[in-house]
């Protein structure tokens, strides 16, 4: 009997992503983030980005719906840009549509 041998690696921890140029115009906002952001808080986003570049994409599905970064792309958008940087993160990372929301919340929850 070949025994298959066990990862020490938890599920999803290391899965090498691709930082990829997206169109502004592309990304679909998700219609029910329940996290809003303030003019101020956006003029701070995009001074961030305007001293700092992009030190953290956007996170997007393999529709360009936003998973994480809605505030981003609004400073994007304040700013006029027409490309910034995304990581898709593809489905079969995950299990399920609720699995992907469920990381929606999380984050939310966190910061």
């Amino acid at each position: 009997m070949v025994r298959k041998q066990q990862s020490n690696e938890p599920k999803g921890i290391a899965v090498e992503r691709k930082l990829e140029w997206r169109q502004v115009t592309d990304l679909i906002p998700y219609a029910n983030n329940s996290r809003t952001h303030s003019d101020e808080q956006v003029a701070q986003i995009a001074a961030s980005i305007k001293e700092f570049g992009w030190t953290n994409p956007i996170l997007i599905d393999e529709q360009n719906s936003i998973i994480a970064g809605h505030g981003r792309l609004m400073a994007a958008r304040k700013q006029g840009m027409n490309k910034i940087p995304c990581i898709e993160v593809r489905s079969e990372e995950h299990t399920s549509e609720l699995q992907s929301r469920l990381h929606l919340v999380c984050r939310l929850l966190l910061e």
